[in-house]
């Protein structure tokens, strides 16, 4: 990959399969709407099976300081022996595209990478500018995983402590926002030090974000958790509050008023419920895409479901 600007270039790299891609749509959609018209945007989606007519529809999105290019991953996978990528729940073997950017985007000295299950509500020049102070990458501490820590989840931290190794798990990294110097890298080595570490964790729990905080520990810059909000954190522990350190709460608060990303990770997707905490933020954007329509069908229906079973509910109760 070459970049598609001359100059104040921010590159941003997105990883999608088709049964996301108009999640990712709406996801772009917000960065546009956040963006300045001081820099060019140069988009870039990793993607194995995304069809030709939906990718022409999220080139719909793109202006004259936006450029959207999609990278076909297939020629790089066919060569790897894809028994090694250990998968659970919903993950595809697209969540391990990250290992490979330093190859792909050698030509780059910085990027950033961001999930597609997220919305962005502030400018991405910022991350691409932040200063990483000597280190590989920048990212958001995983504040899920310090609230599991911080209550001694046994599992968690046996988990941590005896098969990743890691040495500070308080420093474990949410890799759905990463700035990544590519030039450092390539230099460590990355792409390999990946691999191999998987083949020797061989089941990661939380599968590349793993192998990840592993290879990378110790040269992280971490940034301020509003630019990766993650809402799960907001209702699984309604005590963060008693949980945490006080200016991680702090932070954690501010960044919930006035968030810069927000984050719908695990099952809290707002394209399945009106109902999920900060849906308002996907709708904002997503009204604004060609995707609209088809997006809003599921949650309607499941706000009239609901609707009509609380209905019937009170009808037993008043009516018998």
């Amino acid at each position: 990959m070459k970049p598609n600007f001359e100059k104040n270039n921010i590159p941003v790299i997105f990883s999608a399969d088709n049964n996301y891609v108009d999640y990712l749509i709406v996801t772009i959609k917000s960065l546009i709407c956040n963006s300045s018209n001081k820099y060019n945007y140069d988009i870039y989606v990793l993607n194995d099976d995304i069809e030709e007519h939906s990718k022409l529809v999220v080139k719909q999105l793109e202006q004259s300081n936006v450029k959207i290019t999609f990278v076909d991953m297939n020629l790089l996978y066919n060569n790897i022996d894809k028994s090694i990528f250990y998968l659970r729940n919903y993950f595809t073997i697209s969540t391990y595209n990250r290992f490979f950017i330093p190859r792909l985007f050698k030509n780059f000295d910085k990027i950033i990478y961001i999930d597609c299950d997220t919305i962005i509500l502030g400018d991405v020049a910022e991350l691409y500018y932040h200063n990483l102070n000597n280190n590989v990458a920048a990212a958001t501490k995983d504040i899920y995983i310090m609230c599991e820590v911080a209550l001694n989840n046994k599992n968690i931290v046996n988990y941590f402590e005896n098969k990743l190794k890691l040495k500070n798990k308080n420093n474990y990294f949410q890799a759905g926002l990463l700035v990544l110097d590519i030039k450092k890298l390539t230099l460590m080595d990355f792409e390999s030090k990946c691999i191999d570490t998987l083949k020797k964790i061989k089941t990661p729990l939380f599968v590349d974000q793993d192998i990840l905080n592993i290879v990378l520990e110790n040269h992280v810059e971490f940034l301020n958790v509003e630019w990766d909000m993650l809402l799960r954190l907001y209702f699984k522990y309604k005590n963060y509050n008693e949980i945490l350190s006080k200016l991680m709460v702090e932070e954690y608060n501010k960044g919930f008023k006035h968030p810069k990303m927000v984050h719908f990770t695990g099952n809290i997707k707002p394209w399945k419920s009106l109902q999920t905490p900060k849906a308002y933020l996907f709708w904002k954007y997503a009204i604004r895409t060609p995707v609209f329509w088809k997006l809003i069908k599921e949650p309607v229906r499941d706000f009239i479901f609901k609707s009509t079973k609380n209905l019937r509910l009170l009808k037993l109760v008043y009516f018998g």
